[in-house]
């Protein structure tokens, strides 16, 4: 009989960060709402920023 083990057993993780925000129980309140959805757009704004200055950088003329 072969056992076979899931691949991801041998994978080791960098230092993993803690979740910041869960919810299991009850909906977010409405300003709880806000400023999650407000990090989001910052998040993906600084993303964005990066791949296009990266991307500035290596296509542009010297």
């Amino acid at each position: 009989m072969i056992m076979h083990r899931p691949v991801w057993d041998d994978w080791e993780f960098a230092e993993e960060e803690p979740i910041p925000r869960v919810v299991f129980s009850k909906p977010p309140s409405l300003q709880e709402a806000k400023e999650a959805t407000e990090n989001l757009k910052e998040a993906i704004n600084t993303s964005t920023k990066s791949k296009i200055s990266i991307s500035h950088s290596i296509y542009s003329k010297p």
